[in-house]
């Protein structure tokens, strides 16, 4: 039940990074892709079109090419980190993030009421 449940929130963080960071970069590289592809056709389609100008369309090309590959790169690293951010924050075990925040809530609580007791009786 607890590795169920571990599991579903390990799905959760990494469909919340999916959507948030993975989905936009793939619709940002398929954006770059179809400009990438309108540049190519611009040229392709033109008789005559001096050297330099080639020159610069596959300049403008290679970058587009590169910034697709950083997109797909940042991509993947999103993923990675969000799985590592959530294995920091919820390692198996009772040694969790969220374990010690209710431990610690538990301290307080005690002390609180200690400290209000020993008020009361001063």
């Amino acid at each position: 039940e607890l590795l169920e449940a571990r599991e579903i929130g390990m799905s959760a963080v990494v469909e919340d990074y999916r959507t948030r960071y993975v989905l936009p970069c793939q619709a940002n590289a398929e954006k770059l892709f179809n400009i990438a592809q309108r540049v190519r056709n611009m040229f392709n389609n033109k008789v005559g079109v001096d050297a330099e100008q080639a020159i610069q369309a596959a300049n403008a090309y290679r970058k587009i090419i590169d910034g697709l590959d950083e997109a797909r790169t940042a991509a993947f690293e999103a993923l990675d980190a969000s799985i590592i951010a959530y294995k920091v924050a919820d390692p198996p075990g009772d040694n969790n993030l969220r374990n010690k925040a209710q431990n610690l809530r538990f301290t307080s609580e005690d002390l609180r009421q200690e400290a209000q007791g020993l008020w009361k009786n001063s």
